[in-house]
């Protein structure tokens, strides 16, 4: 005879119980792994056989606002004229620009400025040191314009 303690039958409750806890480590680790690899493993996989070869990035742009109060002067306006701060209006710069909306931007624009400014509006594209001219308006026309 055996000394000590006899260990109950297992019952089928006490098996769900440790199924379920079980089951229950394995779905939360199945959750939290990704999260836990994503820092140690994943960027890796980056210099992998299958990985894409390191690029140069692409060029940086910035468009401005040109005004032209005597020919063959375009100065460039600071972004605090228009009311808007310079990233609200780099993005709806290049927004319009890719949109070929250039114009109905400038229209925009042209309407707070058109009391203390006259002569043209420009929208200007710089892209690697190159500035091209995207867009004009002219004040005196846009004043009354939306």
């Amino acid at each position: 005879m055996v000394q000590g303690k006899i260990c109950p039958p297992m019952t089928f409750v006490t098996f769900m119980h440790k199924s379920l806890r079980i089951g229950l480590i394995i779905i939360a680790s199945g959750l939290l792994l990704p999260f836990i690899l994503q820092t140690d493993l994943y960027p890796f996989l980056r210099y992998g056989m299958f990985a894409e070869p390191a690029q140069k990035g692409l060029s940086d742009e910035l468009f401005l606002i040109g005004h032209e109060s005597e020919p063959g002067k375009i100065e460039v306006l600071s972004a605090d004229l228009t009311g808007l701060e310079p990233s609200t209006l780099q993005y709806l710069a290049r927004n319009h620009f890719y949109r070929d909306e250039s114009d109905k931007l400038l229209h925009t624009l042209a309407s707070p400025l058109s009391g203390g400014l006259s002569g043209h509006l420009y929208l200007l594209r710089v892209r690697d040191g190159d500035t091209s001219t995207v867009a004009s308006v002219s004040l005196s026309k846009s004043a009354g314009k939306p």
